[in-house]
């Protein structure tokens, strides 16, 4: 491939020389001219030069403002100036300012002048090469990090787990007791006795401490999923028919946007339906949270995503969103920024806990007041593996 240069020299006979200098190397070149600072700017953003030679002085600007505009526009560029008149502080304030080299039309112009735009070559491609070194490994450390971000994520569900796990082993047994010598009370109780209100509050907060406690079983345990093919769409609106009077009730509007014949995915629709309602529940909560009068919008979205390798499913509320510190802890174990009245913290965590074991993956974007975005990717099922 020959080396591409611009030259831009406003002196013909110069012009003339560099053509001539070219032909006669031993290198490939091919020398496009011009005479204006702003054609050479032109010029430049339109094809991408190997080497780019610059009078310094010019009709309508020098080269050190030709420099500082193409670098303005251009990350890097491969700048090589020219004159007749060496300097030694303009060509220091130019290797400042980014120039790749600086050559003077001496006796030695001839011979040199190959040999400087070789090696301005060499140099930029050195820095493309380098540059792009660095992203791959800039994306390299993102995606490691991230993943890192996930182990931990994991080591911590799977230490909160075997403490759940013991937790709600041994407050299952008592609390049993409680409700029981409760009942058994209040049937021996008249009607009319003072202390059945207080009974039927112990048996309703053990009623509510055994659902909590079935929560913490479910976090702590692994589960034995049912998995089987099916159409992602169907959790989602069982999970809507739990919910949807209860959301009109509380002024929500709730705005559905199902793609139609999706590939479908492995999962365990149950499961699935238990992460719906958890997503669908936190949503509902955000939006009581503004106590707007006009209520809220919850909107559910599937579809492929853009690299037709997953199916993704989109829950957005415009709730009261959550803060940059808050996010970080969302899917702890026990995390919550509700009341003690309000929940323990354990429906996020058991959705990341469905995701996971779904070879899914989840993430949020949020902003305060405006809402929450919560992403989930299941990877599909291809047809020839569907039985």
């Amino acid at each position: 491939m020959p080396i591409k240069v611009l030259l831009i020299e406003d002196n013909n006979d110069h012009v003339l020389l560099a053509q001539k200098i070219l032909q006669r190397a031993d290198g490939d070149y091919v020398l496009d001219s011009v005479k204006r600072a702003k054609k050479g700017l032109d010029k430049m953003s339109q094809t991408n030069y190997d080497v780019i030679l610059c009078d310094y002085r010019l009709p309508d600007a020098n080269a050190l403002e030709v420099l500082k505009e193409a670098k303005r526009q251009i990350s890097d560029v491969p700048f090589v100036v020219i004159t007749s008149a060496g300097s030694e502080k303009i060509a220091v304030e130019l290797m400042k300012q980014g120039a790749y080299d600086y050559l003077v039309k001496d006796s030695s112009y001839e011979s040199i002048l190959p040999a400087v735009i070789d090696r301005s070559f060499r140099r930029h491609k050195d820095v493309i090469g380098r540059r792009k070194a660095e992203e791959s490994l800039k994306v390299a450390y993102e995606k490691l990090k991230e993943t890192q971000e996930e182990l931990i994520q994991s080591s911590k569900m799977a230490a909160m787990g075997q403490l759940a796990a013991g937790i709600s082993h041994e407050l299952n047994q008592p609390l049993t007791g409680i409700k029981g010598f409760a009942q058994a009370a209040l049937m021996d109780l008249d009607k009319d006795n003072p202390l059945q209100a207080d009974l039927s509050k112990i048996v309703e907060q053990a009623d509510r401490m055994d659902t909590i406690i079935k929560n913490v079983q479910f976090f702590a345990k692994k589960s034995e999923f049912k998995m089987r093919p099916i159409d992602i769409n169907k959790p989602i609106q069982d999970a809507f028919m739990f919910l949807e009077a209860q959301l009109k009730v509380h002024n929500i509007k709730l705005v559905k946007f199902l793609a139609k014949n999706l590939p479908k995915v492995q999962a365990d629709p149950n499961q699935l339906q238990q992460a719906f309602l958890n997503l669908l529940t936190n949503a509902r909560d955000a939006i009581d949270s503004t106590k707007r009068h006009q209520g809220g919008q919850i909107s559910v979205q599937t579809l492929l995503d853009n690299d037709n390798k997953s199916i993704e499913v989109i829950f957005k509320d415009d709730g009261c969103g959550i803060s940059k510190k808050t996010l970080e802890h969302i899917f702890n174990p026990f995390f919550t920024t509700k009341s003690p009245d309000g929940g323990m913290g354990l429906g996020l965590s058991i959705v990341y806990r469905i995701v996971n074991n779904h070879k899914g993956k989840i993430t949020v974007g949020s902003k305060e007041p405006e809402g929450t975005s919560f992403k989930i990717n299941f990877p599909f099922v291809e047809e020839e593996h569907i039985h």
